[in-house]
């Protein structure tokens, strides 16, 4: 059971580390004052856009011990909007360096939580507990995108701040 345990949560791994790679490759070739300034999504900089995907990091972490809990958070009570807001405006105080930090280790955290999902942990099941659209809530199905789509939420947002910079 754990090497088809490790073959499912590779792509996802996968899948999520081609995106923060990407993501950083921008990073890196971006100035301070334009990583702060520089505006990629409506209002959002890119800081911003990285205090976002921090954020969403460490939920989906509380998504995962949730799950395996048998409590399962389902992505944000308060709705998305207002919890990206709240995101990024709990980082403005941050120095853009300890931002990309928090960025990173929530990365890390995030990645290093899927590999130690143990097989019984990858294959669990929320008994009475829906998705929105009706199916199960599993740990699979937290990953059912970045399986099939092969895109992570930091992909995308990678691929418009290079489409909107040109770079």
């Amino acid at each position: 059971m754990s090497d088809k345990v490790s073959r499912e949560k590779q792509k996802p791994i996968e899948v999520l580390k081609s995106g923060h790679e990407e993501f950083r490759k921008i990073i890196e070739r971006l100035q301070t004052d334009e990583i702060d300034t520089k505006l990629v999504v409506g209002k959002w900089s890119i800081r911003d856009v990285i205090a976002h995907v921090s954020a969403w990091y460490w939920e989906f972490i509380r998504e995962i011990d949730g799950i395996l809990a048998n409590q399962p958070i389902i992505n944000v009570l308060s709705g998305e909007e207002e919890f990206n807001e709240r995101a990024v405006a709990a980082r403005k105080g941050l120095k853009t360096k300890e931002l990309i930090i928090e960025w990173e280790k929530s990365f890390t955290k995030l990645i290093s939580r899927i590999e130690n999902l143990q097989g019984k942990e990858w294959f669990h099941k929320c008994d009475g507990f829906y998705w929105p659209d009706g199916s199960e809530i599993t740990m699979q199905s937290l990953f059912f995108s970045y399986q099939n789509d092969e895109v992570s939420h930091e992909m995308e947002h990678a691929k418009q701040i290079f489409d909107i910079l040109h770079l």
